[in-house]
């Protein structure tokens, strides 16, 4: 750091005590010194990108060895390989640089070196380039270790491709644009040939019918519709036998409550006994005919959508067929009886 400051000091005392001109290279000595004094105090305080910045503006002033060397390690410790790799090199083409430094810098760019690698673009004159969203001009570009995106765009055409670059290696990358496809060729017009004088009578269309007798769907309809009323009369009845016959259940159960509340036993005879049994008969009664109704009801319901869905529709009626001539057009009638 003392050698750093020696050198600036040295180059502010060349250009002492010459005209104006000499001044303002003093002056702009003095500021590339105030950069370095910066960078190096981020750098301490683990700032590397920041001592980064300050390095590179003094070394843009002073292109000096050791602000050189301060400007690649804090370029290394900020996570910017590229531009380590590259200023290490540079440091090692230095002739004043220093020799203890140049084991250190020569294991560094290894390491950096692995830790990139480069892509090769093969790509006709005239071609743009684009990597990772930058315009490239070189045809060997280095880049950190990873995938990256190349595109090519030429006379309106352009070619993309996505570039998987391993550390310490290289990948090749051939643009090559595709061809645009030829128009499709003209087609041929070639004269019809000519058409022949149509005959007397000639159908237009399929058959239009445009009367029908609706006897035979009416008669459909009306048999569905009795035959629903009727499933509908039958399951009505159903029900009704059925709260009938729970009505006689009840009855079943309220006899049968005091026969055992009376000691009563239907061995013997009694008039409680006779009633209970009179009762249970007819509920069962009721139910056979519910359940007599209910299965009657849905016959009739199959019936009428079997009818519905199947019955024959036969039309009588008059068909009228558009027809054409080599004389006119007209109309033919055919009657079906």
């Amino acid at each position: 750091m003392k050698k750093v400051f020696a050198a600036l000091a040295t180059v502010a005392l060349l250009f002492a005590g010459a005209d104006a001109h000499a001044e303002s290279k003093a002056a702009a000595v003095a500021r590339a010194s105030s950069w370095f004094k910066t960078g190096v105090e981020r750098a301490r305080a683990n700032d590397f990108e920041a001592a980064r910045t300050s390095f590179a503006a003094a070394y843009a002033i002073v292109p000096s060895t050791d602000i050189l060397w301060n400007l690649a390690v804090a370029e290394r410790r900020s996570g910017r390989p590229i531009e380590a790799l590259a200023h290490f090199k540079a440091y090692l083409a230095e002739k004043n640089a220093r020799p203890d430094r140049k084991p250190q810098a020569e294991e560094w760019i290894k390491e950096l070196e692995s830790e990139t690698g480069r892509i090769v673009i093969d790509a006709p004159a005239g071609t743009e380039v684009v990597l990772d969203g930058a315009v490239v001009t070189e045809r060997e570009v280095r880049v950190v270790a990873g995938v990256h995106g190349v595109t090519a765009k030429r006379d309106g055409r352009s070619f993309s491709v996505a570039v998987d670059v391993l550390g310490g290696g290289s990948s090749d990358v051939h643009v090559v644009f595709e061809e645009p496809a030829p128009p499709p060729p003209l087609a041929t017009v070639t004269a019809a040939p000519p058409i022949d004088p149509l005959p007397a009578f000639l159908p237009l269309s399929s058959p239009l019918p445009v009367a029908t007798d609706r006897k035979p769907e009416t008669k459909r309809n009306w048999t569905s519709l009795g035959l629903g009323a009727g499933a509908v009369a039958a399951v009505g009845a159903g029900f009704v036998l059925a709260l009938a016959a729970s009505s006689e259940r009840d009855d079943v159960d309220e006899y049968r409550a005091r026969m055992n509340q009376d000691g009563f036993s239907c061995k013997r005879a009694g008039t409680l006994c006779e009633d209970y049994d009179d009762t249970r008969a007819s509920a069962q009664r009721l139910e056979a005919a519910s359940t007599s109704m209910f299965v009657a009801g849905g016959a009739l319901a199959g019936a009428a959508l079997a009818t519905w869905l199947l019955w024959p529709l036969r039309s009588n009626g008059a068909v009228i067929t558009p027809v054409a001539g080599s004389k006119g057009g007209g109309a033919a009638a055919i009657v079906r009886f």
